[in-house]
């Protein structure tokens, strides 16, 4: 697969769960809508980074994709805003990841360039990703910024 080509895959990354459990996971997005709307009018804005999080992982799970890739963008850009590395570094693999299932592998190999710069910078002893987004970081073709 070169990486101008879409990848063909599900909407989500997760297969063979039953249509109950999907729809158990999908019922917990206005939950986490109205907490990021609570977050915001308290000001708490780790609350609303950590939730946008959440979130992200509900799309990832239920679809569609591009949600997922645009509430990891909003963590994204308010983990920027604090200076927040190691937030900032994991919204950039799950935009990487959200925008990989998405189709969009230029914005995954930056997003996955950007974020293991990141680890790199925090933690020279280790500057790789690692935990899932290493092992989702590799399943990208080299092309598209995999190893």
């Amino acid at each position: 697969m070169l990486c101008s080509e879409p990848p063909n895959r599900p909407r989500s990354i997760i297969t063979g769960r039953r249509s109950d459990e999907y729809r158990a996971t999908a019922r917990g997005a206005p939950f986490y809508e109205r907490a990021i709307a609570a977050a915001q009018q308290a000001g708490d804005t780790i609350g609303t980074i950590h939730t946008y999080q959440n979130l992200s992982e509900v799309y990832f799970y239920v679809g569609p994709a591009s949600a997922s890739a645009s509430t990891a963008h909003k963590a994204l850009e308010l983990s920027r805003g604090i200076g927040d590395k190691e937030e900032e570094r994991d919204f950039l693999a799950y935009q990487g990841w959200a925008a990989h299932l998405s189709g969009d592998l230029v914005l995954a190999r930056t997003s996955f360039q950007e974020a293991e710069t990141l680890q790199g910078q925090i933690n020279p002893d280790s500057a790789y990703l690692s935990d899932i987004w290493g092992g989702v970081a590799g399943r990208l073709p080299a092309s598209c910024g995999g190893s």
